[in-house]
C-alpha cells in the first residue's frame, strides 16, 4: 500500500482531504505539465485509518507514507505529507525479506506554515521477515523473523469471501434485511434494463 501526497495507492487506496492549503504560485517555471506555471491545489491524506490488513510478498515496501513527497519539485508542490493517520493491527509478511515500511523525511527548509501536520500513529503492527521500520513508526511496528511453520496456503485458509452482512454500516444492513431498500450492484445500477435496450424503429423519410 502506498500513502502519498495526495493519496494511497496499491492494495489499498485512500484519499483524505485538507482543503486549507493553496500552493504558492509565484515564480513557478513553466513546463510541459503546466504551461501557465500555476500549480493546482490538491487534497491531503488526513485522518485515514489503515487497520487489520494482511499483505503477503510485496515486491516493494508494504507501506509507503509520503511516497511522492516533493516529486517534480518545484514545478509541482507535493509537500503535504499524510497527517493524523492511524496504522494499526496490520501484518506485513515478507518471506524474501526487504523493506516493509518506508516513510518520507520532511524537508526542514519547507516552512512549517505550509507543511504543518499532526503526527501519524503506528500501533501493534507486525513485520514478519521485513526490516525494522524507521522512526517514528519503529515503536508501533514490531519486526520479527518468519515463523518456521508459516506457508501462504495456511495463511489464506482462514479467509473467506465477505458476505453482505459483513459489509457496510449496521443501519444499512438492518434496512436491507427489513426489505426497505434494494442493495445496488453493478447490474442494478446499469442504465439498460435486463435483457438490453430495445431498438428504435426507423421512420421512413
Amino acid at each position: 500500500m502506498r500513502l502519498r501526497p495526495p493519496h494511497l495507492r496499491g492494495r489499498v487506496r485512500r484519499l483524505g482531504a485538507d482543503p486549507a492549503y493553496v500552493p504558492h504560485e509565484k515564480d513557478k517555471a513553466t513546463s510541459a505539465r503546466n504551461a501557465t506555471g500555476v500549480v493546482s491545489a490538491y487534497l491531503r491524506s488526513s485522518k485515514v485509518t489503515i487497520s487489520a490488513n494482511v499483505i503477503i510478498g510485496s515486491k516493494g515496501p508494504d507501506l509507503e507514507v509520503g511516497s511522492d513527497y516533493k516529486k517534480h519539485w518545484p514545478e509541482e508542490q507535493l509537500v503535504l505529507l499524510p497527517s493524523d493517520c492511524e496504522f494499526s493491527g496490520n501484518r506485513f509478511i515478507r518471506p524474501a525479506g526487504g523493506t516493509s515500511v518506508e516513510l518520507a523525511t520532511p524537508d526542514p527548509k519547507i516552512p512549517a506554515t505550509i507543511s504543518q501536520q499532526t503526527p501519524n500513529r503506528y500501533r501493534e503492527n507486525i513485520l514478519w521477515g521485513g526490516k525494522p521500520a524507521p522512526a517514528p513508526a519503529e515503536a508501533g511496528c514490531k519486526a520479527m523473523p518468519m515463523p518456521a511453520n508459516w506457508s501462504e496456503a495456511k495463511e489464506l485458509s482462514g479467509f473467506h469471501p465477505l458476505t453482505r452482512a459483513e459489509v457496510g454500516p449496521s443501519w444499512g444492513n438492518a434496512h436491507r434485511l427489513a426489505g426497505k431498500f434494494e442493495v445496488e450492484n453493478g447490474l442494478s445500477c446499469s442504465r439498460q434494463p435486463e435483457g438490453g435496450s430495445k431498438k428504435k424503429k426507423s421512420k421512413a423519410k
